[in-house]
């Protein structure tokens, strides 16, 4: 396992850092004590550690406050996982195919999803494993295509950067080559072999009741799938004082998440606006007249 570095960055306490601390000690914490500058932060730090690290080693990142860890499941396994899919990089998989049309909109808008015959899929830059080199070359083109282009939230510009520089059309194993400075293949676990993103924790109603639980600390977690990284994205539908909770991080509100985010669906806030305004508009005039 010495060619095997697993990396999350955590400019300070928080979520679910201390489990993961627990359930996968060998996980190297960055940027420790640093100021957060935003998701740019972790390609930024990520991106400097890969420096030091040989190109054919095998580098795992994972979110540091919503990403556990299922300690059932051998890390020597994990990577024999990855190697029989054959790719450069794997990323997790965003899917709001289930999802309402309205979220699948907004998935496509915000963060420039991938829509993929009758499915809609994103890769999320909170869970991703690969080769040193082939990470090196798309975190610097990430770093330079931010600058340029000015993005600041790493799943939109992630999704968009690939969409760029790739043929745009997955495989049937969920892969597609990125051209850059190198060819890359890079994958999604669309099939959540080694990672699973939960987009509404309300539909796991086991896992939300290990999370809650007054367990001191509750190391058998998810044995009932079989991804290794579990991603809560955001500490979602986690309340109480139990011993998760003793390091959770204040989640964003609403309202910030819609400051955040709004700049890329501006268009349709100015129409519906407009909309609104009309219809209350001629509501007035008809109680008036």
């Amino acid at each position: 396992m010495d060619r095997v570095h697993i990396l999350t960055v955590a400019t300070s306490p928080g979520g679910y850092l201390e489990l993961l601390k627990y359930t996968l000690p060998p996980i190297k914490i960055l940027a420790n004590g640093a100021k957060w500058h935003g998701f740019m932060t972790k390609i930024y730090h990520v991106f400097n550690e890969l420096n030091t690290i040989r190109p054919t080693d095998i580098v795992i990142f994972c979110d540091a406050y919503d990403v556990i860890y299922n300690n059932k499941k051998n890390l020597l396994d994990l990577i024999e996982e990855f190697e029989s899919l054959n790719v450069d990089i794997l990323f997790s998989c965003t899917d709001h195919t289930t999802s309402i049309l309205l979220i699948k909109y907004l998935g496509l808008r915000i963060f420039n999803m991938f829509k993929n015959e009758d499915k809609y899929l994103g890769f999320n830059p909170g869970l991703y494993m690969g080769y040193a080199n082939s990470l090196q070359c798309i975190l610097k083109d990430l770093l330079e295509y931010q600058n340029y282009i000015g993005i600041d939230d790493d799943e939109r510009l992630l999704n968009s950067l690939i969409k760029k520089n790739s043929s745009y059309q997955f495989d049937d194993h969920y892969r597609l080559v990125y051209n850059s400075s190198q060819e890359i293949i890079i994958g999604l676990d669309y099939n959540c072999k080694i990672f699973k993103n939960y987009l509404n924790l309300n539909t796991y109603s086991n896992i939300y009741n290990i999370l809650t639980s007054q367990a001191q600390v509750p190391i058998d977690i998810i044995d009932t799938n079989s991804a290794y990284f579990h991603h809560f994205v955001g500490n979602q539908q986690v309340v109480g004082d139990n011993i998760l909770l003793k390091f959770k991080q204040s989640r964003p509100t609403l309202f910030s998440k819609i400051i955040t985010y709004a700049k890329y669906i501006m268009f349709e806030i100015i129409f519906v606006s407009i909309l609104l305004f009309f219809i209350f508009y001629f509501f007035i005039i008809n109680r008036k007249q």
